[in-house]
Parts: structure tokens; sequence; C-alpha cells
């Protein structure tokens, strides 16, 4: 996996729920089976994340919920959302971020440690797990929505 120096994400990308099988790169709008993560659960492994503090609790409800990693690299600011439906089932993490590639790499690999499923969502509805970043759409200018 070989990714460019620095990512930059303005909440359009996400960390998202999705199917087990990471085996090739997927869009999100096809997908029929993903994995169902307790909010605790996920909000838990998040916080585990070397860096990673607390922001805002769960309160009034998972959707306040705010998590940021810090070094003098950068950043990377999580946001929390919900399947209502399913009640309290994580729904997958918008991210705000100014980093070195290699943390987003390393908090994605370190939340599949933890849990089987879990995706890089980009704004053009592309699912990219640890094994194939390479072949996301980073873009080479810094326009917020890649990799510069």
């Amino acid at each position: 996996m070989q990714l460019p120096s620095r990512f930059h994400a303005n909440l359009d990308w996400a960390l998202i729920p999705g199917p087990v099988d990471q085996t090739r790169p997927m869009d999100s709008q096809n997908i029929q089976n993903i994995v169902e993560l307790p909010a605790t659960a996920v909000a838990e492994s998040f916080l585990t994340f070397p860096g990673m503090q607390l922001v805002q609790p769960a309160e009034p409800d998972w959707w306040a919920w705010r998590a940021r990693w810090d070094s003098a690299e950068g950043f990377i600011a999580l946001h929390f959302t919900l399947f209502d439906e399913l009640g309290d089932i994580w729904g997958g993490s918008n991210f705000a971020a100014d980093c070195p590639s290699s943390a987003l790499a390393s908090l994605l690999y370190h939340m599949n440690q933890r849990h089987s499923g879990i995706w890089l969502h980009d704004p053009d509805c592309g699912m990219h797990s640890c094994q194939h970043l390479s072949d996301a759409p980073f873009s080479s200018e810094t326009d917020h929505h890649g990799i510069e």
C-alpha cells in the first residue's frame, strides 16, 4: 500500500460499516449486506486508537458524539451516525482531517482489527479497504477531497 503523504477531508469522507468481505473496492450504492456494529463498541474502539480523545459524549444521543485525534502532524475529527431503524447500531463516521495518510490508514487498520467490515467511504460513494487504499480516487491537488 503506497499512499501520497497527506490526506485532507471536510466531512465528505467517512468510515462506514460494509460487507465483511473486503477483497475488492465497492460502490456503497450497490451493497446489500453490511455488518451491524453496536454504537458503544465502535465508539470504544475509536477511543482506543493512540491519541484519539473524546470531545463530546453521546449526550443527548449518539448523533452528538465526537472524537478527535491530534498530533504535531495534523488531526482527524470524527462524527457519529446511527442506523436509526436498527436502534443503537453504528451507521458510520464522517470525518474532517488534515493529517499524514499513514494516520488515516492506521485508524482504518485499527478499527478493522476490532471489527470486521469497516471501510473508507469516498465522496463518490467508493468504498476502500486497507488493502485497496491505493485504488481510492485521491487527488494530487489540495482540494479537501483527497490526499495531496
